[in-house]
């Protein structure tokens, strides 16, 4: 049957119950006003609607007492219809409900509470609704198909509140509009698809808290918290994403440089659509979910890619781990996520100045006690690691022509690559050209001239060939020994730049007898020395124009300065000389003749 059809009214004023049984309840232009103590049980549907005069209204329905519809007999929805006419729901009383909430007619909240106590239960209609308090209770899942709005409290209890694509938006600025029951396994939530999520005006001073949650893959509660430290108009949307969101192409592996790792799993879309002061950001998560150190967000500043938000600090709450980060202000981009941020780059030591074709070497210092591998980068194109000390803490690099920068990463144990280290930018220097000559000091057939011709040139280092080494520019040197010996210049600019270059020299067997001398001090010819190169037996004698022997020795260097065996100075003339000598070679290098004294 059809209960209460058109023109009826009904006052309830008694603090008694009133029971109404029937397939239809409150039809067609009824009136019905439930005073403030008064309860009335409903087991049936509930709906108003009418065809009254237009412009009138048709259904009136006027709770300020306690109002049940159940679904003991039917769905017990609650209907308002402004099919034809205006049906009106009004009244500061409390609603249970069942069955659905449909609204395609008026609902005036006032100071009411609506309570949905069913299982899974539809928040649908055509028309704004507009809750001044929400709670649910009950089971299973209750599920928007419109938008919805709360003047003063939503109560989620253990429920899930799916919004689907739709928004449930939270009016009341109070910290404490949005609450759940922490203390159950199932914690009441509020789950979001696509554009859907729980919008909350933020204005006061305070952690809000965003119960924010999933049944879709595996279920997950991820709430987060978003503290104002200065009061102000600030509004935020937020809703947990359930699954990894390169799906959503938010590729977890395009990371900037800040970041080396972003949670696989879920994450989550928070918009600030109202305010613009910095505000501080709190992420839940479960251990389970990993470890993270970061919190990350998309495309902001790099495009296409994760990038770092600001210093994370970590703390332990209850049963989740947490993540927050001070004074955010950029929402300018809505995915966030938890990662793992990249540690800090080593420290790079090493010069700023190279030299063309010349090696240069580098260093690191870890970060990281537990070091990993290097990895080093050179900017120059025609620059050449040594490929034997990638992945060490040392690196020798041949520059070419180019001048450019040398840094380097580490790849820490755990994967994660860090930021670059400090970077060295070098400037290549082209250096000199060295080159040189030599001549065999004739008559000093062992003794050899050496003669720089490098460009430009500011140092030498002189490598004979026989273990003798010099620095002078222009050295002459002597041979103990006959052979071919390689001498090797290593000339250097003012740049500390270097060049080697190699040359050969050859030093012959051989004796050489001058036919004069003098010996004035001067520096130039000053004795009389028989120059021999490779000379074993060796005996020199002077003998003057008497035939009495002046002078004598045995050694291959003995020189006569002009002085008898006495000390006394030879007078300019003619004198003898006596040499016996043979050569390593067993040549016989012996011979006599005449030489002068000059004074």
């Amino acid at each position: 049957m059809q209960f209460l059809k058109q023109f009826i009214s009904i006052i309830v004023i008694s603090v008694l119950s009133t029971c109404l049984s029937a397939q239809v309840t409150f039809y067609n232009n009824a009136t019905v006003s439930v005073m403030p103590g008064a309860i009335m049980q409903i087991n049936g549907n509930v709906e108003l609607n009418g065809s009254g005069s237009p412009g009138l209204i048709s259904s009136f329905f006027d709770n300020n007492g306690d109002v049940t519809v159940s679904n003991s007999i039917n769905n017990g929805d609650l209907l308002i219809d402004d099919a034809g006419n205006a049906a009106v729901y009004i009244g500061g009383g409390t609603t249970h409900i069942e069955g659905d909430w449909i609204n395609k007619g008026t609902f005036i909240a006032q100071s009411s509470t609506i309570e949905l106590t069913g299982s899974n239960q539809l928040i649908t209609g055509d028309q704004l609704t507009i809750f001044n308090n929400l709670t649910l209770l009950g089971t299973g899942v209750k599920t928007q198909t419109i938008d919805v709005f709360i003047n003063s409290k939503l109560s989620l209890n253990d429920r899930e509140l799916a919004t689907d694509s739709f928004t449930m938006y939270v009016l009341n600025p109070d910290t404490s509009a949005v609450t759940n029951n922490t203390n159950t396994v199932d914690t009441g939530f509020v789950s979001s698809l696509s554009t859907g999520s729980l919008w909350w005006q933020t204005e006061q001073a305070g952690k809000y808290h965003f119960p924010l949650g999933s049944a879709l893959n595996n279920f997950k509660y991820r709430p987060i918290e978003i503290e104002i430290t200065v009061p102000g108009i600030n509004a935020f949307s937020a809703r947990l994403v359930n699954n990894s969101a390169t799906i959503d192409s938010y590729d977890v592996l395009n990371l900037s440089d800040s970041m080396c790792e972003i949670n696989p799993n879920y994450y989550h879309d928070i918009h600030r659509t109202a305010g613009s002061s910095p505000i501080n950001l709190t992420m839940f998560y479960k251990v389970i979910d990993g470890a993270f150190d970061a919190i990350g967000i998309w495309g902001t500043p790099e495009a296409i890619l994760w990038n770092k938000t600001g210093s994370a600090t970590a703390s332990n709450a209850g049963n989740f781990e947490s993540l927050s980060i001070s004074n955010w202000i950029n929402f300018s981009e809505f995915p966030f996520a938890l990662g793992k941020k990249s540690p800090e780059g080593p420290i790079l030591s090493g010069l700023s100045d190279a030299c063309t074709s010349q090696s240069s070497s580098y260093s690191l210092t870890s970060n990281n006690s537990n070091s990993g591998n290097f990895n080093w980068f050179v900017t120059a194109s025609d620059a050449i690691l040594n490929p034997q000390l990638q992945g060490t803490d040392e690196m020798e690099i041949i520059w070419g022509n180019i001048e450019g920068e040398v840094y380097a990463t580490e790849t820490y144990p755990n994967g994660c690559v860090s930021l670059p280290s400090n970077s060295i930018s070098v400037k290549v220097f082209q250096g000199p050209i060295a080159a040189f000559t030599s001549v065999v000091n004739n008559p000093q057939l062992d003794i050899v001239d050496f003669t720089d011709a490098s460009s430009p040139s500011f140092g030498w280092e002189w490598d004979f060939g026989d273990e003798n080494i010099s620095s002078s520019q222009n050295p002459r040197h002597e041979y103990d020994e006959i052979g071919t010996y390689t001498v090797m210049l290593i000339a250097s600019d003012e740049n500390g730049c270097v060049d080697t270059v190699y040359n050969e020299v050859t030093i012959n067997e051989g004796v050489i007898l001058p036919i004069v001398f003098s010996p004035n001090s001067d520096g130039l010819n000053d004795v009389f020395v028989a120059a021999n190169a490779g000379v074993g037996q060796y005996d020199l004698q002077i003998y003057n124009r008497w035939g009495e022997l002046i002078f004598e020795t045995t050694h291959s260097k003995g020189e006569w300065s002009g002085y008898t065996f006495g000390g006394q100075p030879c007078a300019a003339g003619t004198y003898f000389y006596v040499l016996t000598a043979s050569g390593v070679s067993g040549e016989d290098y012996s011979r006599n003749g005449h030489v002068t004294l000059l004074r």
